[in-house]
């Protein structure tokens, strides 16, 4: 009692005479009116204010005391991080403190319990762990490798699992061994009409071609001449779509780049995406140097690609010219060379200066347009 002092409860005397009086039995007595207007505390007093104790408020019925309500009193102490008992010591006699925890099953090896951070811990020497395919009893629960029964797994690059042939198998343990059955995974690409390799492509290695097309864009081609060229690469750009076919679009004279001619570079729609603009735009220069942009073209190791088909659609109203005094059989031999292939569309009269150079034909000579043969899987 001497622990507690007044200053700190008001009425001190008062609670602890009613306090001892309730303790002794004397409950629901007849009290006084100044009574029930006090703090209330049904235990000793020394463990008041100490731990979770705390004092409440008496309930009383006329001077009749009922209860004292919202008080906490000592209790049993265990392990949760309070003083239970209020002797100022917290977690001191948790009663499952010490005794045997664990089991022995599997590699587990049995310890004993303790009190950590407020939480009763098994202290075990070799704890239980995630069941694996181990021949072993890793979560000691008397049973080896017994894994989930559905566990998917999928042993090659997961952005091409769902993709072509490719997906996951189902996780089998046999005699500690691990296996994944009935998986697909990517395969080399092979000429069957199937995504072996599980990308975006099918039969990529033996289907599609690098196709450039070049127009000119002098004052002298006509709006008409324009919009069949993009005609034409728009008919073919679907005809090669699922085909790995990759378009590039050239444009000469180029104001910008000199006299030389320009390219945007893309795959299929990108490419074509670009093209309305270039077309119609035109270029202040009078020359047109379609020879120098085949033989350029053609040049150009990174427009084409190995094992695919090779084709420039060229697209000049003039007959052909050069400032790098090239003739129309050096772009043939340079294109040839390199395995590209060349359609030529000019006006009539201007045939016979690309006739060395590849396929010519007639600007808007056929509503119907050309198609090209891409490279296929027999």
């Amino acid at each position: 009692m001497d622990s507690i002092s007044r200053e700190r409860h008001p009425g001190f005397m008062r609670m602890a005479v009613l306090a001892l009086l309730l303790v002794a039995g004397c409950e629901r007595t007849l009290i006084s009116d100044a009574s029930c207007e006090l703090p209330c505390y049904e235990a000793p007093l020394e463990t008041l204010g100490v731990g979770v104790c705390h004092a409440g408020e008496p309930v009383c019925e006329g001077k009749k005391w009922i209860e004292c309500r919202g008080q906490v009193v000592p209790t049993p102490e265990i392990c949760n991080g309070l003083d239970d008992d209020c002797d100022g010591h917290v977690d001191e006699s948790d009663p499952q403190v010490g005794r045997s925890c664990g089991t022995s099953n599997g590699v587990c090896s049995p310890g004993f319990f303790r009190c950590q951070r407020g939480q009763l811990e098994c202290d075990a020497d070799t704890p239980p762990s995630p069941e694996i395919c181990n021949g072993i009893d890793d979560d000691c629960d008397g049973d080896v490798d017994n894994l989930p029964a559905l566990t998917f797994c999928y042993s090659a690059a997961p952005d091409t699992a769902g993709v072509g042939p490719c997906s996951p198998g189902v996780q089998k343990c046999n005699a500690g061994v691990s296996s994944c059955v009935n998986e697909v995974v990517p395969s080399p690409e092979i000429c069957n009409g199937v995504n072996d390799d599980c990308d975006e492509w099918i039969d990529e290695d033996f289907v599609g071609a690098d196709i450039v097309a070049l127009t000119d864009i002098s004052n002298s081609i006509t709006n008409n001449d324009h919009a069949w060229a993009a005609g034409l690469i728009a008919s073919l750009v679907a005809d090669s779509e699922g085909t790995n076919t990759r378009w590039s679009v050239g444009t000469f004279p180029d104001a910008f780049y000199g006299t030389y001619w320009r390219l945007t570079q893309g795959t299929g729609p990108e490419a074509l995406a670009a093209t309305p603009d270039r077309f119609t735009t035109r270029s202040p220069l009078q020359f047109e140097y379609s020879y120098d942009a085949v033989f350029e073209a053609c040049e150009r190791a990174d427009l084409w690609r190995p094992e695919k088909g090779r084709y420039i659609l060229l697209f000049a109203d003039e007959a052909g010219q050069t400032r790098r005094n090239f003739t129309a059989t050096d772009v043939r031999d340079m294109c040839d060379g390199r395995g590209v292939e060349v359609w030529i569309y000019t006006r009539r009269g201007y045939e016979w200066s690309y006739e060395d150079v590849g396929l010519v034909q007639i600007l808007q000579s056929t509503a119907e347009y050309p198609s090209i043969d891409l490279p296929h899987c027999e």
